[in-house]
């Protein structure tokens, strides 16, 4: 009879299956030795099977790119001194771009709504379902400057 795998282990699973790095799953799944996990035959062939297809990896790609968290990114301008680990310990996906000079560090993040454009273009029904949400978000885009512009 097979092992029944953990919450955990199923979480990094799906993570790893979904185009993340072993790093990055292991830490998203809060495990903390993923090299012994991905020894382990039986996860790995669960992780083989579960992989998606390659345009469902590129959509997941861009769901992280037009959704994702910038919380990390952000926590990595106030760290003047890092510690060992504690860069690869941070999700950066959504960054294109660091620099850091002498007026402190820039960042400069994929564009949103172009992986939103992407997303709607890969849309089964031909991304008339994104309609509402372009609408609402060029309103929303009109009233923060001031309603002075047609369509953002």
């Amino acid at each position: 009879m097979a092992k029944r795998f953990t919450k955990q282990e199923r979480h990094f699973c799906y993570l790893l299956a979904n185009g993340y790095s072993v790093a990055e799953a292991a830490r998203m799944a809060e495990i903390d030795s993923a090299e012994q996990l991905m020894q382990r035959q039986s996860l790995t062939e669960c992780c083989r099977s579960a992989r998606p297809q390659i345009p469902d990896r590129v959509r997941g790609g861009l769901e992280r790119l037009a959704f994702g968290d910038i919380t990390d990114a952000v926590r990595l301008i106030y760290l003047e001194q890092p510690q060992d680990g504690q860069i690869e310990r941070l999700d950066l996906f959504n960054v294109s771009e660091i620099k850091r000079g002498k007026n402190g560090v820039e960042i400069k993040f994929f564009d949103r709504i172009k992986a939103l454009e992407q997303l709607a273009e890969l849309s089964d029904d031909g991304g008339d379902g994104a309609e509402p949400f372009y609408r609402a978000l060029n309103e929303s885009a009109r009233r923060a400057v001031g309603g002075d512009c047609d369509e953002v």
